[in-house]
């Protein structure tokens, strides 16, 4: 409860203060949690194990009580508001049809179009250059989004160390139990936190634009569901 109290405080260097309201920071320190259960939920779309005859495992996690869930609340009030900022983002199917359907220009002759995903991004990401590298996004772009900031109660953004310090805390310290015994996910975005795809979201947004705005052959059309991208590239695909 002592970084909700932070946030709370939410000091700046001009000394002032007031990320929420106090009717909101007492819900928040008044959060019973209890450490979480990991199950799994069978890939029934997939073979089944030769050897043992069962199907592959997709972990869950019920992260509603997690003691990281009001610092994952907050989070996610802040972030939300930051994806419709992202221009290559899909909601959908529909969303995808509507943006090729609206594309003007006409696609050159001999263009390929494409499409790739991420293996196992969730729990690929790096949590320290995450949080820091989502932090600064929110951090850049605030001024965009305080009529949305305002609507979801946030009366002042956290400083930009303050909110990768709780994005940190959501993805590191969050606990879990399974057969027992007691872990804590060290790699990746968490399991079962209502931040972690607002993290993957915006991660991914960064570190592709960062890599594509340096490139020549870089896409003509390209849209991300996540880490399912799609596009189009004019003269063929660059070699590997």
């Amino acid at each position: 409860m002592k970084l909700v109290l932070k946030l709370f405080e939410n000091k700046a260097q001009d000394g002032n203060g007031g990320l929420m309201q106090a009717k909101a920071r007492d819900f928040y320190v008044a959060f019973e949690s209890a450490i979480p259960h990991l199950y799994l939920l069978p890939k029934i779309h997939k073979p089944p194990n030769e050897i043992t005859g069962t199907w592959q495992g997709r972990p869950v996690l019920s992260g509603c009580q997690a003691p990281t869930t009001p610092v994952d609340w907050i989070c996610i009030a802040l972030l939300i508001p930051l994806l419709r900022l992202l221009p290559e983002r899909l909601k959908d199917t529909t969303d995808y049809l509507n943006k090729i359907a609206s594309v003007r220009n006409p696609v050159p002759s001999g263009a390929c179009f494409f499409s790739l995903d991420v293996v196992t991004l969730y729990p690929s990401i790096p949590q320290r250059e995450a949080a820091k590298v989502v932090a600064t996004f929110f951090d850049e772009n605030k001024h965009k989004i305080t009529q949305q900031l305002r609507e979801a109660g946030v009366w002042r953004p956290p400083h930009r160390q303050l909110l990768e310090e709780s994005i940190l805390h959501v993805m590191r310290d969050t606990l879990l139990q399974f057969d027992g015994k007691a872990y804590r996910q060290t790699k990746g975005t968490v399991i079962g936190a209502s931040s972690s795809l607002a993290i993957a979201d915006i991660f991914m947004h960064v570190v592709f634009e960062r890599e594509r705005s340096h490139r020549e052959d870089a896409p003509a059309e390209y849209e991300r569901y996540i880490d399912d991208i799609f596009g189009v590239m004019v003269g063929g695909l660059p070699p590997l």
